[in-house]
């Protein structure tokens, strides 16, 4: 294997990624998540879905005709259409909603937005308690030459500050955290778009779309908190869509921050659509004829995409060049990184050293079998974790073997994601019933005061490892089979989540 010469840092007078530093990757915008970042909810809430009046169909899959914003200009006969939020372990803050639209229709609200003041055209409070149920918005018509549109559903307590973008509840945990990944804002996983016109854009009605966030709000956020924007590319998108992408964050994002810029999110990862892309485009470009002709590809397009952005910015020293891999998977890594040329176009080498437990079928290394977790107490999980699955398994194979790779390409490692990921995986046709049976064990483990301990381990050791940038998964989910948040409930008090203390006790140790 060739390796190149040690790669051109960025400068360390801005940023320097090799240093350890606390970042955060933010949750799903959708209507069943219990994350609500925005003063105006309806950017949470579900796309329009069509139903036939007096029908108890829920979607009829009848087309419906949206402005370039996603509102609706036109209904079929005997069509409506209806948006929601709080569906599953979602919650929305209790109180008065300001409604605020432009526009005519026959516009209700049903189930848990219980009650309407119409103040003025325009201009509506909307009482809701989610202890009624989901909020339920339904268009039943619509003036087609002044269609209802510009909606907007302002938070309880936001009402004189319609035009702030996130609340203040929200953001307070993350204000110290010093990079925020949007991977899940922007929908990179699977993500449809190719060219710069397929880009989500200011003004849409919902951001939980397949198209996510605009770039825009990405960046006001850092803006406003100083923290540096990580972005992916995504992975079909044009020479001219990472080119004006580049244009558009040099534009606008504050000269004293950098960005952490990536092409797509684990190309090794088959559950992913952008997985099967690169490897059809390794094998129509000759790079091989196998199945790793993905790996190829991936090296060869992320040096493409940097060299675009440095031409754009006139250089890269406000640009952290990330490349990543699958970290408990070396043999990906150093084909991967077969090409020659790939650490001169970076600035660090990214994985993913989750602390992974997978409850299974068969004996895994490391892991409790299926027999030995159903006997096995909360304190004897940790037990397991500290004595078993973090010395052996987590620090030496996720972190250590990586840093040492990393270290032999001249790049510093960094952690694109990270944390627990705790997780019952049988097969229910082998196994009917096990996981539901036990699932509240893992959900009971990560809301214990023992998980402050695991993260305050975890962290401690990739900082004296040498580890740099580390951009923990994830801000806030309900918890299930996948307890990924850091906090599980919107309005959680930060001392009542005991991965967020241990984040940030490695915040203080670091700043």
């Amino acid at each position: 294997m060739a390796w190149a010469a040690t790669a051109s840092a960025v400068d360390k007078s801005i940023h320097d990624p090799g240093k350890p530093r606390l970042g955060i990757n933010f949750s799903h915008i959708a209507d069943w998540n219990t994350e609500i970042a925005f003063v105006n909810l309806l950017k949470n809430f579900r796309p329009w879905t069509s139903q036939t009046i007096g029908s108890n169909q829920w979607n009829d899959k009848r087309p419906i005709e949206l402005d370039e914003n996603g509102y609706v200009k036109k209904l079929l006969p005997d069509q409506q259409v209806i948006t929601v939020f709080g569906s599953g372990e979602a919650k929305y803050p209790a109180g008065e909603y300001l409604f605020l639209f432009e526009g005519e229709g026959d516009i209700v609200f049903d189930k848990g937005a219980y009650q309407v003041d119409k103040k003025e055209p325009g201009k509506w409070i909307v009482h809701a308690d989610p202890a009624k149920g989901r909020f339920d918005l339904i268009i039943k018509s619509v003036n087609e030459s002044n269609y209802p549109r510009n909606m907007r559903m302002i938070i309880p307590g936001y009402h004189d500050k319609q035009d702030q973008i996130f609340r203040d509840e929200w953001l307070a945990p993350w204000k110290e955290f010093q990079v925020y990944r949007f991977l899940n804002w922007a929908k990179t996983n699977g993500s449809l778009q190719v060219e710069w016109n397929d880009r989500v854009k200011p003004g849409i009605a919902f951001y939980s779309t397949d198209k996510g966030v605009p770039l825009e709000d990405l960046i006001a956020l850092c803006n406003q908190t100083g923290a540096s924007p990580w972005l992916n590319v995504p992975h079909q998108a044009t020479d001219d869509y990472v080119r004006q992408m580049a244009a558009l964050v040099k534009e606008k994002l504050d000269p004293k921050l950098v960005v952490y810029l990536e092409y797509t999110n684990e190309s090794w990862n088959n559950q992913f659509p952008q997985t099967h892309y690169v490897t059809k485009m390794g094998k129509e470009q000759g790079l091989s004829d196998q199945w790793y002709a993905g790996s190829f590809y991936y090296a060869k397009r992320v040096i493409e995409v940097m060299k675009i952005w440095e031409e754009v910015w006139g250089g890269h020293q406000r640009i952290v060049r990330v490349a990543q891999s699958q970290a408990a998977n070396m043999v990906v890594t150093k084909r991967i990184f077969e090409n020659p040329e790939l650490s001169k176009y970076l600035d660090a080498f990214a994985v993913g050293p989750y602390i992974g437990m997978n409850i299974q079928e068969g004996k895994p290394k490391d892991t409790p079998t299926m027999d030995e977790f159903v006997s096995m107490s909360i304190e004897q999980i940790f037990e397991h974790l500290f004595t078993v699955m973090l010395p052996n398994n987590i620090f030496p194979i996720r972190m250590q073997a990586n840093y040492d790779f990393a270290k032999s390409v001249g790049l510093p490692l960094v952690a694109y994601e990270g944390g627990q990921s705790l997780t019952i995986i049988t097969k229910e046709k082998s196994s009917p019933g096990y996981k539901k049976q036990y699932e509240g064990k893992i959900i009971e483990a990560n809301k214990h005061p023992l998980m402050e301990e695991t993260y305050k381990r975890y962290f401690n050791y990739w900082k004296d490892m040498g580890g740099g940038t580390f951009c923990a998964y994830s801000s806030m989910t309900s918890y299930g089979a996948m307890c990924f948040g850091i906090f599980w409930e919107d309005g959680q008090k930060p001392e009542d989540s005991p991965k967020y203390k241990g984040a940030k006790a490695y915040l203080d140790s670091i700043k």
